[in-house]
């Protein structure tokens, strides 16, 4: 089945793709009011998939990729199963469960005026090969959030993930952004990127900090439950604060503070190392700075 040429196709009820079935996008846009459920083969070619319904919508089923996404449902869509976009999301109206599964992401992600987006228990995987923006906002929330992009990653508001930042390759780029962090950091390759820009570690059970040797900018840790615990060698070039209360466990890994505007500060906080060898500190300026020890 080919979807009619023409500027658009509206469903105004739920669309199935049958076992066997094949739906090939021959629109530029194809709206949806009610549910998604593919068991058998959609075709998207270069075309818009929006959710338009007027109350709750989901994906139902089948790990469908679209081209572009749309979510403009006023009543919200779930994404009951794992969403793949090869151009971009973009998330119009309302507010979108991105639920359990794991989302690949090859083109841009962005939020248009109040609509929002939660992902607590669900991972976003941004995986393009030319450089992707990511629009979030702190009133959506990322779950797992993976940068993969050989071509770089990039951040463009402040974000707010409740699960672990992963680098696996190329750059992400947080520029003079603040990331709410309630998971931990972990580096199999790739680098943050980025001055000014300040990591927030504010979770209640222990944030494992994994990044084998990867530097970040700001580095501030406010959890004052579990703490954050250092597992793989970390490089601060900006500020490594420990707020008064909060928790930080060196493990036995070695942690670095260096850069022209190098800055420590523990004060009140709990600093421990319960490593079975020996955790360091190392303080480098740069040759002709200073590194300000507030306390600690």
């Amino acid at each position: 089945l080919v979807a009619a040429s023409g500027s658009s196709v509206s469903v105004s009820g739920s669309l199935f793709i049958e076992p066997g079935a094949t739906l090939t996008q021959g629109v530029p846009r194809l709206q949806v009011g009610g549910n998604w459920s593919s068991s058998g083969t959609f075709s998207a070619g270069g075309g818009t998939v929006a959710f338009v319904g007027p109350s709750a919508q989901a994906l139902l089923s089948g790990a469908t990729h679209f081209a572009f996404l749309e979510l403009a449902s006023s009543g919200g869509v779930f994404w009951a199963t794992a969403v793949g976009a090869a151009n971009g999301v973009t998330f119009a109206t309302g507010t979108t469960d991105l639920g359990f599964a794991t989302h690949s992401v090859r083109g841009f992600w962005a939020v248009a005026g109040n609509a929002s987006f939660q992902g607590s228990s669900g991972t976003v995987l941004f995986e393009g090969s030319s450089l992707q923006s990511v629009q979030a906002g702190t009133t959506s929330r990322f779950g797992r959030f993976i940068s993969s992009n050989a071509a770089g990653v990039v951040l463009t508001e402040d974000a707010v993930v409740d699960r672990d930042i992963e680098l696996h390759r190329g750059t992400l780029d947080i520029s003079s952004r603040t990331v709410r962090v309630r998971g931990g950091l972990r580096r199999s390759a790739g680098l943050f990127a980025g001055t000014t820009s300040t990591l927030l570690l504010d979770g209640t059970s222990v944030q494992a900090l994994a990044m084998g040797g990867g530097a970040v900018h700001t580095l501030v840790v406010t959890n004052s439950s579990a703490g954050a615990r250092l597992d793989e060698a970390l490089v601060v070039r900006g500020t490594f604060t420990v707020l008064p209360g909060a928790v930080f466990d060196g493990g036995a890994s070695a942690l670095t503070v260096s850069g022209s505007s190098g800055a420590w500060s523990t004060a009140g906080a709990v600093y421990r190392s319960s490593g079975p060898a020996t955790h360091s500190v190392l303080w480098i300026p740069l040759a002709g700075t200073r590194l300000h020890v507030a306390d600690g």
